[in-house]
């Protein structure tokens, strides 16, 4: 049985409020959802950003990379 941990983070930077879903990815990571940008995403151990579908504009992937990086501790990370 698989289990399967979410939550939900909100913060602001240079104007653009980002309310994402997080969740354990089956794969490794945590998969990342952004509803408001259109954007979903994994974001590896390593610290690698990955998109999965939708685009980002160079400052959201920054922000979200930034956002991602100083939570690293505390996310909700998959194992394969």
């Amino acid at each position: 049985m698989t289990s399967v941990s979410a939550s939900s983070a909100t913060f602001d930077e240079g104007g653009t409020r980002y309310e994402l879903v997080l969740t354990q990815d089956p794969n490794g990571g945590v998969l990342v959802a952004w509803p408001g940008g259109a954007w979903l995403g994994r974001f590896h151990k390593d610290g690698l950003l990955v998109t999965l579908a939708g685009k980002l504009k160079d400052r959201d992937r920054m922000a979200l990379w930034d956002f991602l990086d100083s939570w690293h501790d505390r996310l909700p990370w998959g194992t394969p």
